[in-house]
């Protein structure tokens, strides 16, 4: 939020000024400026509030405003309902859950549903429920979107991400936690938070919610991100929340001591001072200087491993399970073998003549499209071809490696030829970074990165007589979006694959 965007910082004003002069006048201004048609999203979803706040200010306003609290209470209410029968499942089962973000912010608008735009429902389970939970969520019709199925989840994301969104035939959105953050992902991270959650009471349903100062940590956290629909939302939430903690001291206490446990001081800094500047707001204060008085908590082993108060060996297990990344191999032992000896192309070669293929894929091969290519842009296409190695699909793109490795399996039926539409991630001024391409354990193609982003190529892989054909890009010096100022993706990208085909 900069002074680029000044209708923003006149929508907060009308939002949350505590004067009523103040804020109507706001209100009067903003809509003098703004087209209610053609605004973003950001602003968009904040009409509901606004309309309530206008008119307890007694403020002339367009008819629209009415109809946007009308719509966003209904649709609300009927988001939480579809997943409330989602949750409920969960606690028959014995599965501990927790409601996140817009739902678990409900009682600090006064418990009014109409409120705040809820674009889904944010549930977290431990890791250890995981795949209890996803079934139950595959049970009730829920489906992973973009494709991706409950089974790609545990096997290519449990430990690369913090969350997948499903969606219910009706329309309406669950996102499944297993982590709270993207950034803080091995079991018993999120310990502090299970220990000090609290009941949330919305209506008939019962559940629990993180406590005030941590729900606060996850507003701001999220924040951090700078996503477009939600560069109003963040501020409102956070201010609305700490209008409505009864102990504004302990709850600065306890997102300074959290925020310092998951390394987010910096973003916390960072994003309490522009609250502060785009707000106003007096309670930020105390915050502020709580988080600024708190001490980095610097870890020399493991550190990335470590957040959230992980203890070193489980630490140690979590680290080495991402490195070996097994969960796709046909054999740990081999795979393992594998990766320990460097990811060698002639030790690649030794294990495959002793045990066979070293990948599996999520689910069985599938026919290739009526033009002869696997499209790797579709879910189901991805969870067929992609073994160890891959991130989520891309609708019109593909699929990104994520890591040092990704394999692809494919069926040969005597083909001659494999063809793969690529594209490496540039270096973007950053180390020199190459992906070896391998057929079957022999190297067939390096390919280094260019500067910067350069359009898709198709290479040709020579192929010998065999059922099925196994291609390993294996990436020197994989990099992260994130430390390259690129934007805020923290995969470990090398590759995208657009397509792949036999010939």
């Amino acid at each position: 939020m900069t002074d680029a965007a000044p209708t923003r910082r006149l929508l907060l004003r009308s939002l949350l000024d505590p004067s009523p002069e103040s804020a109507a006048e706001a209100g009067r201004q903003w809509l003098a400026s703004v087209d209610l048609q053609v605004i973003g999203h950001d602003q968009a979803r904040m009409l509901p509030m606004l309309y309530k706040r206008l008119v307890a200010l007694d403020v002339e306003q367009p008819p629209l405003l009415r109809g946007t609290y009308r719509k966003a209470w209904v649709q609300n209410q009927l988001r939480f309902r579809a997943a409330a029968t989602f949750l409920d499942r969960l606690q028959v089962a014995g599965v501990p859950s927790l409601v996140l973000k817009g739902a678990s912010l409900i009682p600090a608008y006064g418990g009014d549903w109409g409120l705040r735009d809820m674009s889904d429902v944010d549930a977290l389970v431990a890791p250890e429920h995981l795949e209890q939970a996803l079934a139950l969520l595959e049970d009730e019709g829920w489906q992973g979107l973009r494709g991706v199925s409950p089974l790609s989840v545990v096997a290519r994301f449990a430990h690369r991400r913090h969350s997948w969104n499903f969606e219910h035939p009706d329309g309406h959105q669950v996102d499944l936690h297993w982590h709270v953050f993207a950034s803080s992902r091995v079991a018993g991270a999120e310990a502090a938070f299970w220990s000090a959650a609290v009941p949330l009471d919305l209506g008939s349903a019962s559940a629990k919610r993180l406590c005030d100062g941590d729900l606060l940590l996850h507003v701001l956290e999220h924040a951090s991100h700078d996503e477009e629909n939600s560069r109003v939302q963040w501020a409102v939430d956070a201010v609305m929340l700490l209008r409505s903690t009864p102990d504004v001291r302990a709850t600065a206490t306890r997102i300074a001591g959290q925020a310092a446990s998951h390394g987010l001081l910096p973003e916390m800094r960072e994003r309490l001072a522009l609250l502060a500047d785009v707000t106003a707001e007096p309670l930020v204060t105390p915050v502020i200087e709580a988080v600024d008085a708190q001490r980095e908590r610097r870890l020399r082993v493991l550190p990335e491993y470590r957040r959230g108060g992980v203890r070193f060996v489980p630490a140690a297990r979590a680290a080495i399970s991402a490195r070996f990344d097994a969960r796709l191999a046909r054999s740990r032992v081999a795979w393992s073998i594998y990766v320990a000896t460097g990811r060698r192309s002639w030790v690649e070669r030794l294990v495959r003549w002793v045990s066979g293929p070293l990948a599996t894929t999520v689910l069985p091969a599938i026919e290739a499209g009526a033009d002869g290519w696997w499209d790797l842009a579709d879910g189901v296409t991805a969870d067929a071809l992609c073994g160890p190695g891959w991130s989520y699909p891309e609708p019109g793109q593909g699929t990104w490696s994520d890591g040092a490795e990704a394999r692809l399996l494919a069926p040969c039926r005597g083909a001659t030829t494999l063809e793969v539409e690529v594209q490496v991630f540039a270096r973007y001024g950053g180390p020199g970074r190459s992906v070896e391409v391998r057929v079957n354990g022999r190297t067939l193609r390096v390919i280094d990165a260019p500067d910067q982003p350069d359009w898709p190529q198709v290479i040709s892989l020579p192929l010998q007589p065999a059922d099925d054909v196994e291609v390993a890009f294996v990436i020197r010096r994989p990099a992260r979006p994130v430390d390259l100022g690129v934007n805020a993706d923290a995969r470990r990208l090398g590759v995208l694959v657009h397509r792949v085909r036999v010939v």
